[in-house]
């Protein structure tokens, strides 16, 4: 036991701690091992440098992981589709929208009594769009909800070539597996190309009659089903 240790725990101690004491004296681990000193003269301190680590890294962590997640497009094509949707319902309490109706003019009165080439014999002809001004409140309200639509469309457009990349990605990569490797990787890209081509729609959701057409007209198998 050094002095120090002896000042600090011992009976006549600063900081008099008879577990730790006797700890020492016995020649057993201390609950301060790996701790440090502050200096001549100073407190001896429980080192939290691994539980500082131990939290830094899970926050880089997480922060990679929703850095990652926003960026990923099906991910951001959702989050936008969510969006749009609370717009939406909020859409109302905004006042009342700008609207566009068709007119039908009805009959030409001049007809019979103009050339024939001076008006129009289509009832198309006879017919106008109208715009029936809204809230100022709510245009502008619509107008940011259909830009968000343009980035929710580009977003979904994106997440869809993705897909297909890692279809096509998988089918590439079957000539280098072995047969089950191939076989899990063909249920993979059956199951995308379903749910891709099918949106809204589960690929398992089918019967087993449903999945043989579908492989058999996407010649994912020459199998004709009965």
């Amino acid at each position: 036991m050094t002095e120090k240790q002896e000042k600090t725990f011992g009976p006549e101690g600063s900081n008099p701690n008879p577990e730790i004491y006797e700890g020492i004296k016995n020649n057993e681990s201390s609950p301060l091992q790996s701790a440090y000193e502050s200096g001549a003269g100073g407190m001896v301190y429980a080192s939290d440098r691994d539980s500082f680590q131990n939290m830094f890294n899970q926050l880089t962590s997480a922060t990679v992981n929703l850095v990652n997640k926003r960026k990923d497009p099906k991910a951001v094509a959702d989050r936008l589709e969510k969006r749009v949707e609370r717009r939406t319902k909020r859409a109302d309490k905004k006042g009342k929208a700008t609207t566009k109706r068709t007119v039908d003019l009805g009959p030409n009165p001049l007809e019979g009594e103009l050339p024939i080439s001076t008006y129009p014999y289509s009832s198309a002809d006879r017919k106008i769009s109208v715009t029936i001004k809204g809230d100022a409140k709510r245009d502008k309200f619509d107008s940011k909800t259909n830009k968000i639509k343009g980035r929710l469309a580009e977003a979904k457009e994106k997440a869809r070539q993705v897909k297909e990349q890692k279809i096509k990605d998988a089918a590439a990569m079957r000539g280098t597996k072995t047969p089950q490797q191939k076989a899990l990787d063909k249920e993979v890209e059956i199951v995308a190309t379903y749910e891709l081509r099918n949106p809204g729609k589960k690929y398992l959701d089918l019967t087993d009659k449903e999945k043989q057409k579908f492989m058999f007209n996407n010649r994912f198998t020459q199998s004709k089903p009965e």
